[in-house]
């Protein structure tokens, strides 16, 4: 039996999604293996006979798993990649926080010696203004169809 390609990109060739970048959330994932590829082996084993059945199966066996593994491979490859762009976004809003929290403490301070109440009340709203303001250029946060 020949050496069966397992799906699994080698270390030089890293996995790239298909051109398009994603698929439609309505559109129907194909088939791993297709009924005509169980008729094909039936139809090999049938006309090979019953002592080379078992090498059939195994063939059929490894081309199942090796196109189960490619799937699994890209599935992991999309979760890995929703979770890195998910700590980025977080960490980008946890920097955005920290910045605006570090400039609003003296402009408190500076608002309320200045103008007392008003001025520290206009700082505040000025701070959540700024936080609002990036909370919006960010957007809202994008889920996947499956959660």
């Amino acid at each position: 039996m020949s050496q069966m390609s397992t799906g699994w990109p080698y270390r030089h060739t890293p996995y790239t999604p298909s051109s398009t970048g994603a698929t439609r959330p309505d559109a129907a994932p194909p088939p791993l293996v297709s009924r005509t590829d169980a008729l094909a082996a039936m139809d090999a084993s049938a006309e090979l006979g019953p002592n080379l059945r078992g090498d059939v199966v195994d063939a059929f066996v490894a081309d199942v798993n090796a196109k189960l593994a490619a799937d699994w491979q890209q599935r992991q490859y999309q979760q890995q990649l929703e979770e890195q762009h998910g700590s980025a976004e977080r960490r980008a809003r946890t920097r955005d926080l920290v910045i605006t929290l570090a400039m609003a403490i003296p402009l408190t301070a500076i608002g309320g010696e200045a103008a007392g109440l008003i001025g520290l009340l206009v700082s505040w709203a000025g701070t959540a203004a700024v936080a609002v303001g990036l909370s919006l250029r960010r957007g809202t946060p994008k889920r996947s169809p499956g959660r």
